[in-house]
């Protein structure tokens, strides 16, 4: 059986990607938080300060 992908809404990937800046934890770290793969935070961080 083919694995479903997670749709994550533009907001959710925001505060995401300020976690990483407001608590001066990793990627990685906040990525385990969130239960998401560090790529994903990394990625979006990257988009927001475009």
């Amino acid at each position: 059986m083919p694995k479903t992908r997670e749709i994550y809404t533009f907001q959710f990937k925001q505060e995401a990607g300020q976690l990483v800046k407001t608590t001066g934890k990793s990627r990685a770290q906040v990525a385990r938080d969130l239960g998401l793969p560090p790529h994903h935070v990394m990625r979006w961080r990257q988009q927001n300060e475009k």
